[in-house]
């Protein structure tokens, strides 16, 4: 199913732009100024996106989501807030210990096997810690929500780039070293690009341009293993 043109027109750039100008950071800039000025624009641009949602839905122009989406949505209006504010504190509180096992984990990994902790972040913790996006994702792609696949990439990316990049900074001020700020950095813009360029052109991901990324992904991974 095609994407939507707004979602093309706008989210699609930003995302570009935004990776851009991390992968500009990761090799150029340090300091927790960076990190400041990573989340100040993650809340401008989370405002925006939210005026813009808003504006569209006022005029008619919001989209609208599929059955199964909707009867979800509804249902889950009509469960009490304190019952779902329980469940998101669990869930948050189950995510942020998961984390802590999870690094402690791949740093242990990358010691036995002798690898880089880049190469364990660009392939166990990334390949971890994307699993909810990709669960998310093929969700939607059984369901024919194309908007929400697309959506869930960019503004993972978007969030990813500005928000995780952000705090990190704010701990750890210092560049990143260059087992990362320097192919894989590279590597990141131009995936981003030939996924622009994918779905701008036809509005839409052929299933021979999905199997070029997958490659693309598994070249990197064993070139950072190397």
């Amino acid at each position: 199913a095609p994407v939507a043109p707004p979602l093309l027109r706008r989210e699609a750039p930003l995302t570009l732009a935004v990776v851009g100008v991390v992968a500009a950071a990761l090799r150029w800039a340090d300091g927790r100024l960076v990190g400041v000025g990573f989340l100040v624009m993650l809340a401008g641009v989370s405002v925006w996106l939210v005026w813009l949602s808003k504006r569209a839905e006022g005029a008619g122009l919001g989209g609208a989501l599929g059955p199964e989406v909707e009867d979800f949505v509804a249902a889950e209006s009509r469960k009490s807030p304190w019952r779902l504010g329980a469940w998101v504190a669990l869930g948050l509180a189950g995510t942020l210990g998961s984390a802590q096992g999870f690094v402690w984990a791949s740093l242990k990994v990358a010691a036995a096997a002798g690898v880089g902790q880049g190469g364990v972040g660009l392939l166990i913790v990334a390949i971890g810690t994307s699993l909810p996006e990709l669960t998310t994702g093929l969700a939607a792609a059984r369901h024919g929500e194309p908007e929400l696949v697309v959506g869930n990439v960019l503004g993972s990316d978007t969030f990813n780039s500005l928000g995780v990049a952000g705090a990190s900074w704010l701990i750890d001020p210092n560049r990143a070293p260059g087992s990362v700020a320097g192919w894989p950095d590279l590597v990141m813009v131009v995936v981003m690009g030939v996924f622009f360029f994918f779905i701008w052109s036809g509005r839409r991901l052929a299933r021979s341009e999905a199997g070029l990324l997958v490659l693309c992904y598994g070249a990197m991974a064993w070139l950072s293993l190397r």
